[in-house]
């Protein structure tokens, strides 16, 4: 993608959400086959109200990421809209996310090399590194969402998205799994996770991988005692 294509767009990728397709009607506004201004957005029936300037009749627009042909309403194409109007045709970049979670990073490196650069990082780099201490450590790149990282082949106990955001486990679902010794550790490692959130340089992971390993030996611990 040429940085000229990056400097015009307002959006790359794919829409996922009502929350997406709004954006994109707002950007379209001006170019829609029909005079509307918007009056209100909702987060329940209807989506979208607005009035026609020239005839001040109300009008209402359900935004879906997926077109309903069936739908008695009239449908509008905000991809056709975007891609037939010279206007646009820059605006918004149709990229569709790949279906592995691999492919997704990989599509960083065109539209956000730093995102791209700082979890290939984290997951090359640091948690290769602790692999090394904690032979257990596994990554798992087999979801469509997020990597998610395991004590062997339980639960995923931290989940790193191609963006960069971070989730961890619930501390309910981990001691169900591991016993209550695991109780401080994972509090720990979801008070890392919250406070980097996203990671946004090579050195935000540092807190994390630490409470992660945390968290690793403990449950390392509780597998190896008696009765554990």
């Amino acid at each position: 993608m040429s940085k000229m294509e990056l400097d015009k767009a307002g959006f790359v990728g794919q829409p996922e959400s009502e929350l997406d397709v709004a954006y994109l009607l707002g950007l379209a506004q001006g170019h829609l086959p029909f005079p509307f201004v918007v009056t209100a957005i909702n987060d329940t029936f209807p989506d979208c109200e607005g009035v026609d300037p020239t005839t001040g009749k109300r009008i209402t627009i359900e935004l879906e990421v997926h077109s309903r042909l069936e739908s008695p309403i009239p449908v509008v194409s905000l991809r056709r809209l975007f891609e037939s109007t010279a206007a646009l045709r820059h605006r918004f970049i149709y990229r569709p996310r790949p279906e592995s979670v691999r492919g997704q990073l990989q599509a960083l490196q065109a539209v956000d090399p730093l995102a791209h650069a700082v979890v290939s990082h984290f997951l090359n780099v640091i948690l290769a590194d602790l692999r090394q201490r904690v032979p257990a450590v596994v990554v798992d790149d087999t979801l469509t969402r997020h990597f998610s990282v395991r004590y062997g082949s339980g639960k995923g106990l931290l989940g790193i998205y191609p963006s960069g955001r971070l989730v961890s486990a619930g501390i309910d679902d981990t001691v169900k799994t591991y016993g209550d010794s695991v109780t401080e550790a994972t509090r720990a490692l979801r008070e890392a996770v919250s406070t980097v959130g996203v990671l946004r340089t090579e050195h935000d992971g540092v807190p994390v991988i630490a409470a992660l390993e945390r968290l690793m030996r403990t449950i390392d611990q509780s597998q190896r005692a008696p009765n554990g």
